[in-house]
Formats: structure tokens, sequence, C-alpha cells
């Protein structure tokens, strides 16, 4: 936190974030379960559940993928991104 203010970040800045970041992370670590139509519409924007999923695989390849937390968009920039397995996925640390 000390970082913040030498960085130029407000406070105002930070507690912004946290209120869009937290719901987000609820969402995308829950149990909702949307179609694939809508969860392929709603990552266009935010990190979907399925989409976050991947992430918690335990296939290495998987789990250094769909890191965002709220806009999906740094995980393709950075080539990070998978759109789908082709298998259930099975959690791991």
């Amino acid at each position: 936190m000390l970082v913040f203010p030498l960085l130029g970040i407000s406070v105002a800045a930070i507690v912004g974030y946290g209120l869009v970041l937290f719901p987000v992370i609820v969402f995308h670590h829950s149990n909702v379960h949307l179609s694939t139509v809508w969860d392929h519409r709603l990552r266009r924007f935010i990190v979907s559940p399925r989409m976050h999923r991947i992430h918690h695989s335990d296939i290495a390849r998987e789990t250094d993928s769909n890191f965002s937390s709220i806009l999906p968009y740094w995980d393709r920039i950075f080539g990070r991104y998978i759109h789908e397995t082709n298998h259930l996925i099975r959690y791991g640390v």
C-alpha cells in the first residue's frame, strides 16, 4: 500500500478498482452455470467463470493461462488465453 502513492495511484483509484474487482472475482469463482453462448458473449467484456476455471486445471499449460481478473484482454495480448478445453477439467494446485 505504501508503493501506490509513490506510483501516483490515488486512494480513489484503489477503492474503485476494489469495488469492481471483488464482485467480478466472486462471480468467476462461483458455480453459476451459463450456456456456452452467454459465456462467450460475456468473456468479451469480463472474465467469465468458464474462462477462469481453465486457470485452475491440474494441467500446467492450462494453469499457466487465463490469469486476468477483470478484463479478459490481458491474456490475449500476452498469449496466455485458452478459449476452451476439450476435456473435463480436473482441478489442481
